[in-house]
C-alpha cells in the first residue's frame, strides 16, 4: 500500500565557481577563481588523486586562497564550491591539478679539505688529499655556486686557489691577495661543470714554498625551488700546519688491530626526520680518503658510538700504494642506522688488520653524504672550526670561521653546536661568535643563545637551543671558556633545518 505523492518541488542544480587556477608561489600553492552569485563563502577542497575523495582544507569568503600545507614534487587536485545562506552547496567547480615545486631554499656547505695545504715555490700543486666526489645531476631549482676559503698568501704578488677535476681542468679558482698575512675568509661566486666530477683543490705555484696556505675549503651549493639535493656532513678535522706534501699528510694513522675513538673524528647525529625525502636506494654514501704504508691492510667503518656497534653495511677493507677513495652506499634503515637510532650519534672508527707491526692505516678526509628527493625538509651543517686541542684558558677561535647567510633559507632552524673531550678534572662552555670582518677579532659580537656547557669526562657533541636571533650575512666563529683544567674542540658548526 502506498500513500499519495507529495506536491511537486522544483531544484536546480547551481553551477560551482568557474576559472579555478592553481599557481605555484615560494610560500604555497595560490587559488584563485570567479565570483559566484547568491553565495557567501566558499570551501576549497583537495585531494591527492582526480577522482577523490577530496576533503575540505579551507573556508573563505575570498576568491583566493594559498595551501600553505603542501610538500615539493607532491601533485595536488583541488575543487571549490560555493556555500549559501541556507547552508546549501553549489556544484563542485571542475578539478584544477599541479605539481608544486620545490619550495624550499637552502645552502649546501661541501667541504673540500679536511687538513690545511701549502703552496710549491716550483709549481701549481694539486692535493689527492682534498679529492670529493660531486655530481651536478644531485640537485635542481635554481643553483648557483660559490667557493670559500681561509687562506693567508705571504707573496708580493696575487695567488689563486682552485677547483679542477679528474681531467686536470681548471673549473673555477678564487684570488687570494698580495700580503695576506693572517688567515682571511674569501668568498667568490663560481661556475661548475655538470656531470659526475671528482674536485680536487689546486695552489697556484708561489715564489718560495709554502707562502700560499689554505687553512679550510667550501664549496657552497644554493638551490630554490629545489626538489632534489645531496648534502655533506664531515667527519674528520685536524691541526696539522699547512704543508705542501700530499699522500704523506694525514688526520690520523693507527695501527692498532681494533676499531676505537680517536680525537680527530667528528660526530654526526642522527635526525632522519629532519631530512625529507630520504632516496629508498642507496640514500647514503660514507666517503673516506684512506692510504696505507708498510704493507699494512685496514678496515674502515661508520660506527654507533650510542651502541658501540658498526654499521655493518659500511664495513669497507682497504689495502695497497697510494690514496684511494672508499665509497660506500648504503640504505637508510639499514641495521644499526634506522628509526630505531634516531638522535644516535656516529663517527669514523678504522683499524689495521694485516702486517701492523710494519705498518699503518690513515686516513685523510671523510664525509657521510644523503640524498633527498621530493625534498620538504633539510639539514646542513657549516662547520665553523676544525680540532683545537688542550684549550686551558678564554680563547676566542678567530682564524676558523665560516659565513652563513641566512638569506639564503627558507625560514631557517638554527643550532650552535660543539664536540668537545675533556678529561675528570676538566669543564666549561663554548659559544658562538659573529663578525662582520673577515679576519682579525675587532668587532667581535656574542651570538645570543648559543651557549653550551661542556661536562667533565665525556667526549659528546653539545647543542644549543634553537637560535631566536641570527644575523644576516655574517661570519661565524666559536669562543671556548674553560672553568676547570683543558678543554679540547674537536670541531665546531651552524646546524640549519628547513622545512615544517
Amino acid at each position: 500500500v502506498r500513500s499519495n505523492n507529495s506536491n511537486q518541488v522544483a531544484v536546480r542544480l547551481v553551477a560551482g565557481p568557474t576559472a579555478l587556477n592553481a599557481t605555484n608561489t615560494t610560500t604555497g600553492i595560490n587559488l584563485t577563481w570567479n565570483t559566484l552569485a547568491g553565495v557567501t563563502g566558499y570551501e576549497v577542497l583537495r585531494s591527492l588523486t582526480p577522482t577523490g575523495p577530496f576533503g575540505v582544507v579551507a573556508s573563505t569568503a575570498s576568491l583566493n586562497y594559498l595551501d600553505t600545507n603542501v610538500v615539493a614534487a607532491e601533485t595536488y587536485y583541488y575543487v571549490v564550491r560555493g556555500v549559501y545562506t541556507s547552508g546549501l552547496r553549489s556544484v563542485e567547480s571542475s578539478p584544477v591539478m599541479i605539481l608544486r615545486d620545490g619550495s624550499l631554499r637552502f645552502q649546501v656547505p661541501i667541504e673540500l679539505t679536511d687538513i690545511a695545504l701549502a703552496s710549491s715555490g716550483s709549481l701549481n700543486l694539486s692535493f689527492e688529499r682534498t679529492r670529493t666526489s660531486f655530481n651536478s645531476n644531485d640537485y635542481d631549482g635554481v643553483i648557483d655556486y660559490e667557493l670559500e676559503v681561509i687562506a693567508t698568501n705571504m707573496d708580493s704578488v696575487s695567488r689563486s686557489v682552485g677547483i679542477i677535476n679528474d681531467s686536470n681542468t681548471m673549473i673555477d679558482f678564487i684570488t687570494i691577495p698580495a700580503y695576506t698575512l693572517v688567515p682571511t675568509l674569501f668568498k667568490s661566486t663560481i661556475s661548475m661543470l655538470s656531470g659526475n666530477q671528482k674536485l680536487r683543490l689546486e695552489l697556484e705555484q708561489t715564489q718560495s714554498d709554502g707562502q700560499l696556505s689554505v687553512y679550510s675549503a667550501k664549496l657552497l651549493v644554493n638551490q630554490v625551488n629545489a626538489t632534489k639535493t645531496k648534502i655533506y656532513y664531515p667527519l674528520l678535522s685536524s691541526d696539522e700546519l699547512p704543508l705542501n706534501v700530499d699522500e704523506d699528510v694525514y688526520a690520523y694513522s693507527t695501527s692498532n688491530l681494533n676499531y676505537h675513538d680517536f680525537s680527530n673524528a667528528t660526530y654526526f647525529s642522527r635526525r632522519a626526520t629532519k631530512l625529507n625525502k630520504i632516496e629508498t636506494y642507496n640514500g647514503w654514501e660514507l666517503e673516506v680518503l684512506v692510504s696505507t704504508d708498510g704493507g699494512a691492510e685496514g678496515l674502515l667503518a661508520l660506527q654507533n658510538i650510542n651502541s658501540s656497534q658498526t654499521v655493518p653495511s659500511t664495513e669497507t677493507r682497504f689495502a695497497g700504494p697510494g690514496l684511494q677513495m672508499a665509497s660506500i652506499p648504503f640504505n637508510e634503515g639499514v641495521s644499526q642506522f634506522s628509526a630505531a637510532n634516531e638522535n644516535h650519534r656516529y663517527s669514523l672508527v678504522l683499524k689495521c688488520e694485516y702486517y701492523c707491526t710494519t705498518g699503518s692505516v690513515r686516513v685523510h678526509k671523510a664525509g657521510l653524504w644523503v640524498k633527498l628527493r621530493n625534498i620538504s625538509k633539510t639539514s646542513t651543517v657549516h662547520r665553523l672550526t676544525g680540532l683545537n686541542r688542550n684549550i686551558s684558558s678564554t680563547t676566542q677561535i678567530v682564524n676558523q670561521r665560516a659565513s652563513f647567510d641566512t638569506t639564503r633559507y627558507l625560514s631557517p632552524k638554527v643550532y650552535f653546536q660543539v664536540m668537545a673531550e675533556t678529561d675528570t678534572l676538566s669543564q666549561g662552555q663554548a659559544s658562538g661568535l659573529y663578525h662582520s670582518a673577515n679576519s682579525g677579532n675587532i668587532g667581535l659580537n656574542s651570538l645570543s643563545g648559543s651557549t653550551v656547557l661542556i661536562n667533565p669526562a665525556t667526549i659528546q657533541l653539545y647543542s644549543s637551543s634553537e637560535l631566536m636571533t641570527v644575523p644576516v650575512n655574517e661570519n661565524y666563529m666559536t669562543s671556548v671558556n674553560p672553568s676547570q683544567g683543558q678543554i679540547t674542540i674537536r670541531s665546531s658548526q651552524l646546524l640549519v633545518e628547513t622545512g615544517p
